[in-house]
């Protein structure tokens, strides 16, 4: 039977294990799961494309071979000892060490914001569990006596496991951060097959994003308006015809359409902008992305009017918030005139965006629990609106 490395490392995940480190974090067991169901198959594709050139072989050769013999038994000893914060440090300078500072602070950042967890206690989380997938694969390189070309073929070959194991939805919030190569960009070949050996533990956000047809003009209209004339019509307003599409779809640079329109006429800037961004290769995908997570913010704030509505909404808003980061991946594969597009799109929505977030956290009671991911939502908003150099 062909070797399979997720399936492996997730049978060291025991229900112990779990337990141990959703009690060494005061986090639910639940959100234990879905963290270690997202972060197993991040390391082990980052794994793979690090591998993949005879360089990056070695050295990953070299970092796995290094592990102290009986890493993966000392693990779960570890967790809530005086020696988990070492191993912890370890595994994130494992990491580090093979994916760069800036690709780890990414992927601890986003799957943190997938399974629910604070940035501190994903970093830890994720250098728990580096040592254990790190250890797994000297194990697989000492049974099989392989070197540091036999270690790359081997998760080279692991690439449809890989992109199986990832949960709905995270895989799309990778892709643009190059952390998986091709991995994440893959359709979903062998998905039974590799699934089907997973343990009971693997879940599934199950958020997988559709298409919308509401746009970011929304946010540039005040409220009562949009409600009463239908954010569905105008997202086809603003959307050019099939023919025009794949006409404008073959330029790289969106024409200027906002330079004419006065700067205090936003919804029209928005709707424009939007036009533009459609009309360079990949803008439409953005373009529907974003409608799809300015769909489930809005849905989420229009029904916070307490403390109680607001804990029933933060899970939305999060939501929201791991679409934003995927609209943030995709939008670095745009060419210049879509990202200037995309700037001009959320600086003219800000204001009304801005003004939302600001009503809802004047409700008594309802900062405490939604400061930090609006926050986060208003530094993603922020950089989203840088226009590119």
């Amino acid at each position: 039977m062909p070797t399979n490395l997720i399936s492996l490392a997730m049978q060291y995940l025991t229900p112990d294990l779990i337990s141990r480190i959703a009690s060494g974090f005061g986090i639910d067991r639940g959100v234990a799961e879905k963290f270690a169901a997202a972060a197993v198959p991040a390391l082990l594709g980052g794994f793979a494309k690090v591998a993949a050139t005879p360089e990056g072989a070695r050295k990953l050769y070299d970092t796995v071979t290094k592990q102290p013999p009986g890493m993966l038994d000392s693990i779960a000893g570890a967790i809530g000892g005086s020696s988990q914060k070492t191993l912890e440090e370890n595994g994130l300078n494992i990491v580090s060490s093979l994916f760069g500072g800036s690709m780890t602070q990414t992927l601890a950042s986003t799957i943190s914001r997938f399974a629910g967890v604070s940035p501190g206690a994903s970093s830890s989380m994720l250098g728990l569990l580096a040592p254990l997938v790190t250890g797994m694969l000297a194990k697989q390189a000492t049974a099989g006596n392989l070197d540091a070309t036999g270690l790359s073929q081997l998760l080279g070959s692991q690439k449809a496991n890989i992109q199986a194991a990832l949960p709905s939805g995270f895989g799309e919030l990778l892709r643009g951060s190059g952390l998986l190569g091709d991995i994440a960009g893959q359709p979903a070949k062998a998905a039974t097959a590799a699934t089907a050996s997973m343990p009971p533990m693997q879940t599934s956000r199950g958020t997988t994003a559709t298409s919308s047809q509401m746009n970011w003009a929304y946010w540039a209209i005040p409220l009562a308006v949009v409600l009463a004339a239908g954010w569905w019509m105008l997202g086809h307003r603003t959307r050019p015809p099939t023919t025009e599409q794949a006409r404008t779809e073959s330029q790289d640079v969106a024409p200027d359409t906002t330079a004419s329109i006065p700067a205090d006429n936003l919804t029209a800037r928005a709707a424009q902008a939007l036009t533009a961004l459609r009309a360079v290769p990949g803008g439409t995908e953005v373009a529907n992305e974003t409608a799809s997570a300015m769909d489930t913010l809005s849905a989420s704030l229009k029904g916070i009017t307490d403390q109680a509505t607001a804990q029933t909404a933060l899970p939305k808003i999060q939501d929201a918030l791991t679409k934003f980061d995927k609209v943030n991946g995709m939008a670095a594969q745009l060419p210049t005139g879509g990202r200037s597009a995309l700037a001009t799109l959320v600086t003219a929505s800000m204001p009304t965006i801005n003004k939302q977030l600001d009503k809802v956290l004047a409700i008594p009671g309802v900062a405490p629990i939604l400061q930090k991911p609006i926050d986060a939502l208003r530094s993603d908003f922020e950089s989203m609106a840088k226009a590119p150099a």
